[in-house]
């Protein structure tokens, strides 16, 4: 039983490190969090920037690679 969760994690593992991080994609999720919270805190208008993060997030998701 060990040995097949051994070679699980070791599988589960090599996907995720061939793929790697998107990290634009992470820049834009905490970018479009920060405009959230200040739309909240400070000015509806922020809602924009949310906006511009979101469809960039997914101009970026929706790339061929």
């Amino acid at each position: 039983m060990k040995k097949k969760n051994k070679a699980n994690k070791s599988k589960a593992y090599k996907i995720n490190k061939k793929h790697g991080i998107n990290w634009r994609v992470v820049v834009y999720s905490i970018l479009g969090l920060g405009c959230i919270a200040l739309t909240f805190l400070v000015d509806w208008l922020f809602i924009i920037g949310t906006v511009v993060c979101i469809y960039l997030n997914q101009k970026e998701l929706n790339k061929k690679r």
